[in-house]
């Protein structure tokens, strides 16, 4: 079986076509390689400066530095899970994102990638905008 390329659109500084279960990953790339402006939605990360894709971990467990940014008490929260104390809160929060096989097959992915220069015109119909 021949390995599959995986590609990146990106034009300068517009990362498209990512999206995964847990916490945004787009907003979670964006704090891992420490972007100061950027901004996400489903399917998009718009960032200040290129990311390094083989730098970025692969293993969800990686990304435990940057957990806590991630949390918010939230509706989603169960009654019972409100009342926990804030550490238990963060690590029922971040369980999805450290169990799901799926996050570690994407990010693999991702890291394997490489990016390709595309004209923004091209993105737009893709983006929405």
């Amino acid at each position: 079986m021949r390995a599959r390329t995986s590609y990146i659109p990106i034009t300068t500084t517009l990362i498209a076509g990512w999206c995964a279960a847990g916490a945004p990953p787009e907003r979670i790339l964006a704090l891992i390689t420490k972007q100061i402006n950027y901004q996400f939605d489903d399917i998009y990360l718009h960032v200040s400066s290129p990311i390094d894709w083989q730098s970025i971990p692969t293993e969800p467990k990686g990304y435990e530095e940057i957990f806590n940014l991630l949390f918010d008490k939230s509706s989603e929260q169960s009654i019972y899970q409100a009342l926990l104390p804030s550490q238990l809160q963060l690590r029922e929060f971040i369980q999805n994102w450290l169990m799901d096989e799926t996050i570690a097959n994407i990010l693999n992915r991702l890291s394997n990638s490489k990016p390709i220069q595309v004209e923004l015109a091209k993105l737009q119909d893709f983006l929405g905008k």
